[in-house]
């Protein structure tokens, strides 16, 4: 009887446990916003040059962004 009584319980207690953990989870999801200010020139040889900033629980990261191109369209 003690065994068929764990058995029932666990019906119950497992799912539960699992759904209060995906709840936890879905509630603490981070989020963040980024700006990009990013310049291009393209002629034969091209290039794009700039930074943004990310903004992510509170705090500001300055970035940079650069590369190089040879031919093709931007």
């Amino acid at each position: 009887m003690n065994r068929t009584l764990r058995r029932v319980a666990g019906l119950f207690v497992v799912p539960l446990l699992l759904a209060s953990v995906v709840m936890a989870a879905e509630e603490q999801k981070p989020s963040g916003t980024v700006v990009i200010d990013d310049t291009q020139i393209m002629w034969i040889v091209g290039g794009d040059i700039g930074g943004g900033t990310l903004h992510f629980r509170g705090k500001s990261y300055k970035f940079k962004t650069d590369g190089l191109k040879l031919g093709g369209s931007v």
